[in-house]
């Protein structure tokens, strides 16, 4: 247990990943221990490969105003950490100030990007600073990547160093065009930035019915082929503010398209994050707020449109 000033039991600390001995330490004994439980690892393992024969991702990422970039950067900086492949960073970004975008340029600029995969930035200006555009910005930024592989990512989620490799063999192996890991559910302190727990919550379902019925697939759980996808078809409504993940999967995934054989590997790629002392758009655990969010006309809408595509999902083209 981590108190608030960072004082840890010693030993704790020696469970750490990561412990920083001074001289006198080791004469005199340990004294006091602290943790910095803001600073996050994420281990680089060397490629066997140049870039020119690593497969590249483009990940999209939706950053907006009020979002916190100490957290975007923990996201660059898995993904810049991932093996054997290379991953240009897509990022959205809503209703940022100039003070903000400055912001955001030197933190990308903190990463020695290959030459070519240098982050892409992009703004949204929503009328009034106002609006919610996070399925427009989703939907646009698909539209716009130029890799054969594509990704996800939320900003304030992370994934593991050989989450894209395992996603990549498994779409060279099997020819489909979605590949499908596993992601915890990961409870997170933000205002302490500490980890306190990960669970194996999201093992529910296995195959294209179960996705249809129960929406299994995490946005940064899977990766596309775009050489197999055809996405003329996919339709987004800018006001539709919960689920607009699911409304997009639900277009672009099918029984013949997905390797839905992957979810059987039940392989752990990274982290879904929960903050315990914020709230999420519908992680909600207080009872009463959930109900309210059910009675929403805005939510109410929404779900009438995912319920209409599985619908679609289920009779099929």
């Amino acid at each position: 247990e981590v108190a608030a000033n960072g004082s840890v039991d010693a030993f704790y600390a020696h469970s750490a990943p990561m412990l920083l001995v001074s001289k006198t330490a080791k004469v005199l004994g340990y004294k006091n221990c602290r943790v910095r439980t803001d600073a996050h690892c994420f281990v680089a393992h060397p490629s066997v490969n140049g870039n020119a024969n690593r497969p590249t991702v483009t990940t999209i990422i939706r950053f907006h105003r009020s979002a916190d970039l100490n957290e975007l950067r923990n996201a660059l900086y898995c993904l810049y950490a991932m093996r054997d492949c290379l991953v240009i960073p897509l990022i959205a970004a809503q209703d940022l100030n100039e003070e903000q975008m400055m912001a955001l340029l030197r933190l990308v600029g903190e990463f020695a990007w290959p030459k070519g995969q240098e982050p892409q930035i992009y703004a949204y200006q929503s009328e009034g600073g106002i609006g919610d555009l996070r399925s427009k910005m989703l939907n646009e930024s698909l539209k716009k990547v130029g890799t054969r592989f594509a990704a996800f990512l939320d900003f304030d989620d992370l994934l593991m160093p050989h989450a894209y490799r395992w996603l990549i063999d498994r779409l060279e192996r099997t020819g489909k065009a979605v590949s499908f890991g596993r992601v915890y559910a990961t409870s997170y302190d933000s205002s302490r930035q500490l980890i306190l727990e990960r669970k194996c919550a999201y093992e529910y379902g296995y195959t294209y019915g179960d996705f249809v019925k129960h929406n299994h697939a995490p946005l940064h759980s899977f990766m596309l082929d775009m050489e197999r996808l055809d996405l003329s078809h996919v339709v987004y409504f800018e006001d539709q503010r919960y689920m607009e993940d699911y409304l997009l999967t639900l277009q672009i995934f099918t029984k013949d398209n997905g390797d839905w054989d992957s979810l059987s590997e039940n392989l752990y790629l990274g982290d879904y994050i929960h903050s315990t002392d914020r709230g999420h758009t519908l992680a909600l655990s207080d009872v009463q707020q959930r109900q309210d969010l059910l009675s929403n006309p805005e939510y109410i809408l929404c779900d009438q449109r995912i319920r209409e595509f599985r619908i679609k999902a289920q009779v099929g083209p």
